[in-house]
C-alpha cells in the first residue's frame, strides 16, 4: 500500500494486527502497532489495544502486556480482561490472573465467565482456595 502512495487507514492497522495475533508473529504486530502511531499518525483505539494485548498475552509476554495496559486510552473492557484471563489459563500465571480476575468481577461482578476462568486457572495450578469457592457460592 505504502509503496504506491496508499495511507493504511485504522481498520487496515486493525487487520494487520488481527493477522499478525493469528499467526504469532508478535515482533511484527509490535512494530505495525508502532508504526500506525509514528509513521502515519493514527491514534490507536481501544481494538487497537484489545489485539495488542491479546498478542502479548498468548506469547506470555507480561512486560509486554502491562505496557499495554498503561499505555490504553481508557480503561480496559471486561472483554479485554476475559481474554487476558484466558491467556492467564492457559500459561499457569495465577499471579496475574488473580489481579486480572479482580477487575474483570469489579466490572461485571454478575459474569460468571470470569469465575469460570478463574476456576480453571485454579484447577490447572492444583490449588483449592476457600476465597474463591465462597465467592462463587455468592452467584450460584
Amino acid at each position: 500500500m505504502q509503496f504506491s502512495g496508499l495511507k493504511p487507514d485504522s481498520v487496515t492497522f486493525l487487520s494487520l494486527l488481527s493477522a499478525f495475533r493469528h499467526a504469532g508473529l508478535v515482533p511484527e504486530a509490535v512494530e505495525n502497532f508502532q508504526s500506525m502511531h509514528i509513521e502515519c499518525g493514527k491514534a490507536p483505539s481501544l481494538k487497537h489495544y484489545a489485539v495488542m494485548i491479546d498478542v502479548m498475552a498468548r506469547a506470555g509476554n507480561l512486560k509486554g502486556v502491562e505496557m499495554m495496559l498503561k499505555g490504553m486510552p481508557e480503561q480496559a473492557d471486561v472483554c479485554i480482561l476475559l481474554g487476558l484471563l484466558g491467556s492467564c489459563c492457559t500459561h499457569g500465571n495465577l499471579e496475574f490472573g488473580k489481579l486480572t480476575f479482580g477487575n474483570a468481577v469489579s466490572l461485571k461482578p454478575t459474569d460468571v465467565s470470569a469465575y469460570v476462568l478463574m476456576s480453571n486457572l485454579y484447577a490447572n495450578a492444583e490449588i483449592q482456595d476457600d476465597a474463591m469457592e465462597a465467592r462463587m457460592s455468592e452467584i450460584g
